[in-house]
């Protein structure tokens, strides 16, 4: 069983790439830490959020944090296949951060889970 399948990324968060399906938890392939909005579970990337001043140096709030981005040369009202769309690290390095980047994932029980990972270094 799929209990998540995430687009790291995605700005249409409701739609899945062709052949993909979203898992048991998510009903969203992409957002902040928090409850799902169906499901009710807690996932997503964690960060700081941006709030309304910062959105002008920052970038888009509803996709952007303060350390991560969603790739911005894709098409925000396009349905960009997983191949192509991706979460980075945004000035982590110029202020002296590690990169990286945390997602953390509500699950129903403890126990030992198989996760799949894909990269991608545009």
């Amino acid at each position: 069983m799929v209990y998540y399948f995430v687009d790291c990324g995605d700005y249409l968060v409701d739609t899945v790439s062709d052949g993909d399906a979203f898992g048991a938890l998510n009903s969203v392939t992409d957002q902040f830490f928090g409850a799902d909005p169906s499901t009710g579970m807690q996932w997503g990337v964690v960060d700081e959020t941006l709030d309304a001043a910062s959105t002008e140096s920052y970038g888009d709030s509803r996709f952007n944090t303060t350390w991560t981005w969603a790739f911005e040369y894709n098409d925000a009202g396009a349905d960009v296949p997983k191949e192509k769309s991706n979460r980075y690290c945004h000035n982590m390095f110029e202020n002296g951060l590690d990169r990286v980047i945390t997602y953390n994932f509500e699950l129903p029980e403890d126990g030992e889970y198989t996760v799949e990972v894909g990269f991608a270094s545009p």
